[in-house]
């Protein structure tokens, strides 16, 4: 007897199917544009454009006309990326002047702040005597004039402290240097610079601290990498 398995219309209660239907037709594939890296010429380029990048402002203190005293003067720091400086522009005072920093002048800085600090809390700091050079030594640019930075020497500069009116304060000082370069004038007529202290109290000392941050510098830079138009790769 053969035996015959069929599929009854009559009792099913399962839900009826159909084909699957199936369209040929590719499907296009997105592809994310990825950009080309930049090129060291165009990061140069992109940093020399970006000069400069302002990046806040404070004060400072210099001697009066008599050194008797110290009168303030306000400080305004930006970043000039093509050269790695961080510059501060003094307002307030018979001169424009511009202090610039680099790398290896920014760490000196930032660890003789560090030292201040540490030797202003143990009261340690000696009252007596000049302590110019009492956390070291680096070389500056300084760029001067009458009415824009038309004059620029390389002096030495010391970091230390100082006592006025028996007050503390942290100092940059600036030795005689002779001039390297005026845009109207001849090398061998080119001014140098005069000896120039620049007093911070403890604020002000440390808004200097916080604007030559490495790490803000180097957000600074990448932001500016990141602006840069690029191609794409193909």
């Amino acid at each position: 007897m053969m035996l015959v398995i069929s599929c009854s219309t009559t009792k099913n209660t399962a839900e009826k199917q159909t084909a699957d239907s199936y369209d040929a037709t590719p499907i296009a594939v997105n592809k994310t544009a990825v950009q080309k890296p930049l090129t060291q010429k165009q990061i140069d380029k992109a940093l020399a454009a970006a000069d400069p990048v302002e990046i806040g402002e404070s004060s400072l203190f210099q001697y009066n006309m008599l050194n008797t005293d110290v009168d303030q003067c306000d400080a305004y720091y930006s970043y000039y990326p093509k050269y790695d400086e961080i510059a501060v522009r003094l307002s307030g005072i018979q001169i424009k002047a511009y202090l610039m920093f680099d790398k290896n002048a920014r760490s000196i800085i930032r660890n003789s702040i560090a030292m201040y600090e540490k030797d202003f809390t143990d009261h340690v700091l000696a009252r007596k005597g000049d302590r110019y050079d009492a956390y070291g030594d680096f070389q500056a640019d300084f760029y001067w004039g009458l009415l824009g930075p038309t004059n620029q020497t390389k002096p030495k500069t010391s970091v230390g402290y100082k006592f006025v009116k028996n007050s503390p304060y942290f100092i940059l000082t600036m030795w005689p240097a002779d001039g390297i370069y005026h845009v109207d004038a001849e090398k061998e007529s080119v001014s140098g610079s005069t000896k120039m202290t620049y007093f911070f109290n403890r604020k002000q000392a440390n808004d200097l601290l916080n604007y030559l941050d490495e790490d803000k510098i180097t957000e600074i830079v990448n932001n500016i990498k990141a602006k840069t138009p690029q191609g794409d790769l193909y």
